[in-house]
């Protein structure tokens, strides 16, 4: 119980430091490489013999014979199914406590990850996204009243007065799901003026997590080009004041990470 204990704290403690959606998928792609590595083995060879037969036979056509592949197929899986015997067999046969504790604090702590991406990550992040689209929309709207977009405040984040709250006064911040200021960046003047709104995420950094939207002058062409998801989601938030569908959340999130270019 101490060696689980600590697996799965190191596990946590590494998805706070290195990413949450990093250190989920690395500590499940390892647990289905530990307990499956064998009969993935065994697939890849017999996916790669029938790939070999398939160049084969459109290379050579029907004059080619028999070249052995049947009989390579067969020694394949049978040399698989050896293998997988024998290994699962030696899992069985370990009872070292360390060794199970180890196990059992990886699996512990892959799901405790996941739990942590499912339950509060990814509803920040649905959040998230959806002040940026409200803000980006009160953006354009001050572009159209105005002609210029807003200055940003002194620590580059957005003006707290332009967007307002539900009860018609001004917002006295503008903060993201996380808790913490939207980041608001304004490049060029009047017509040649480019705009970025963006939250640092749940890590509280620059990192591949972040979520960004952008516009500038040209926002009926932006509009036009932004990803199907995020506007079906801005439609869903904005306009009919309903849940999106969770597959429909996450590909909206997933279009406007930073690194898509959003």
């Amino acid at each position: 119980m101490a060696t689980a204990g600590v697996v799965m704290g190191a596990i946590v403690v590494a998805a706070m430091l290195a990413g949450v959606r990093r250190i989920a998928y690395g500590a499940l792609a390892a647990l289905v490489v530990a307990g499956l590595w064998p009969l993935l083995i065994l697939l890849g060879g017999f996916a790669a013999l029938m790939i070999l037969a398939v160049l084969v036979g459109l290379v050579g056509g029907e004059g080619v014979g028999d070249i052995g592949l049947g009989d390579a197929s067969e020694g394949a899986v049978r040399g698989g199914a050896k293998l997988a015997s024998s290994y699962y067999r030696f899992l069985a046969r370990l009872r070292h406590p360390v060794l199970w504790g180890a196990a059992a604090g990886a699996v512990a702590g892959t799901a405790v990850v996941w739990a942590i991406l499912a339950l509060y990550v990814v509803p920040r992040e649905r959040r998230t996204l959806e002040t940026l689209l409200h803000v980006q929309l009160a953006l354009e709207d001050e572009y159209q009243r105005t002609g210029s977009f807003p200055r940003p405040t002194g620590d580059g984040t957005v003006p707290p007065a332009l967007v307002d709250e539900p009860s018609g006064q001004p917002a006295t911040s503008l903060l993201d799901g996380f808790g913490r200021p939207i980041r608001y960046d304004l490049k060029g003047v009047w017509k040649v003026a480019s705009y970025t709104v963006s939250s640092v995420g749940f890590d509280g950094h620059p990192s591949d997590d972040d979520l960004c939207l952008s516009g500038g002058t040209r926002a009926g062409t932006w509009l036009e080009r932004a990803a199907g998801p995020v506007r079906a989601l801005f439609r869903a938030v904005s306009v009919a004041r309903v849940h999106a569908d969770l597959r429909l959340q996450l590909a909206a999130i997933q279009a406007s990470r930073c690194s898509a270019g959003q």
